[in-house]
């Protein structure tokens, strides 16, 4: 199959067929505007109530060192799971895009404790 090769940012080998490059949009993260607004979702259990989610949340990004006070954070519940686990989503803003893995890492293991 004939198509270009592309790395993602968590090291992934990508190939896309030369013909649907010309049909879809190409988001290129090497050369992001700043500030760059970056997420990440966690699994939280259904014992712990969605308000406390949001706060724990919104506090970890508020510790990460690279976050940016304004635009504020946001945090919200968005999948309940058929286990005992639901899916909630964190953004941030940062001036630090390339650091993007760290500031990652930083609020799960915020919001894991």
């Amino acid at each position: 199959m004939a198509g270009e090769k592309l790395r993602t940012k968590q090291g992934n080998l990508v190939v896309l067929p030369t013909r649907s490059i010309s049909k879809e949009a190409i988001v290129n993260y090497s050369e992001p505007a700043v500030p760059t607004r970056l997420e990440s979702e966690v699994g939280v259990s259904y014992d712990v109530p969605p308000n406390q989610v949001k706060a724990a949340l919104l506090e970890a990004v508020g510790n990460a060192p690279m976050a940016l006070p304004e635009p504020a954070a946001d945090a919200l519940v968005v999948d309940f799971g058929s286990s005992a686990w639901s899916t909630a989503s964190v953004s941030g803003w940062t001036t630090s895009p390339r650091r993007r893995g760290r500031a990652t890492r930083c609020g799960r293991r915020s919001t894991t404790r």
